[in-house]
């Protein structure tokens, strides 16, 4: 059971958060303050946007693998521009919500990022739905008076590969996401990893803003820059372009005097 104060409330509702009881028996299992939208369940976890929570014992969602600004256990969080007025839909393997756009989260991926399908708003319930290996988006906008993008009904397949991830090596502590872009301010000298889950492709880069080619620099190891860079990286298989990554700008400021 969730609880989120927003429009009409009594002062006897209870002060946001989250419960979960024993449905045999009614007894209140546990709580937590820490819901900011109406949940999702799947199988045992509970996501309620940005967090997730274990359903039986209340135990919040931490980090498996470290990330480049969290280490390995750290509070499991999704970044990005956060959630709009619709509500989370869930899959096993996928999250879908409003985000400006239609927006979604990739739990087989995990980077702690949203990612966004830009071509569709999404409307202000849930019409973004999960399911079957699709995601079913009706026409959810005709009462809505914001100016986003298309009206549509549309259908999404997965297709293609994914552009590869470009982020600061995990570990360091001279950077910092400022933004809701994926795009860090750092002091120093910073070092950057790029990677890919698929071992079939090669990473090609570039540090001038320019599309990379199959004839840019191969990505054998992390690289270290010490001045603002655009970077743009594209994964390749047999000299064809599978997918590219939008520019990160690393951007270096000088430490405080």
């Amino acid at each position: 059971m969730g609880y989120n104060h927003i429009g009409f409330a009594r002062a006897s509702d209870w002060p946001g958060g989250m419960r979960a009881y024993r449905a045999s028996t009614g007894k209140l299992l546990w709580e937590s303050k820490q819901s900011s939208m109406r949940p999702a369940i799947v199988g045992r976890t509970i996501y309620s946007f940005p967090y997730a929570w274990d359903l039986l014992t209340g135990e919040q969602k931490t980090t498996a693998e470290p990330l480049a600004d969290r280490e390995k256990g750290s509070v499991w969080k999704i970044l990005g521009k956060g959630q709009g007025c619709g509500l989370v839909a869930a899959s096993k393997n996928l999250l879908t919500l409003r985000s400006a756009s239609l927006s979604y989260y990739d739990l087989t991926y995990d980077k702690g990022w949203l990612e966004y399908y830009g071509g569709l708003r999404a409307g202000c319930f849930i019409n973004a739905i999960p399911a079957g290996g699709i995601v079913v988006a009706p026409d959810d906008t005709r009462a809505c008076r914001c100016s986003y993008q298309n009206q549509a009904t549309i259908a999404l397949i997965r297709h293609g590969v994914r552009p590869p991830v470009v982020e600061p090596q995990p570990g360091q502590t001279n950077f910092k996401y400022v933004s809701i872009a994926r795009e860090p301010f750092f002091t120093d000298d910073l070092t950057v990893v790029m990677s890919h889950p698929r071992r079939d492709v090669e990473i090609r880069y570039t540090l001038d803003d320019t599309y990379p080619t199959s004839d840019s620099t191969l990505y054998t190891k992390p690289i270290t820059i010490d001045k603002t860079t655009p970077i743009r990286a594209a994964v390749f298989r047999d000299g064809k372009k599978l997918a590219e990554r939008d520019v990160v700008r690393f951007t270096r400021r000088e430490k405080p005097r």
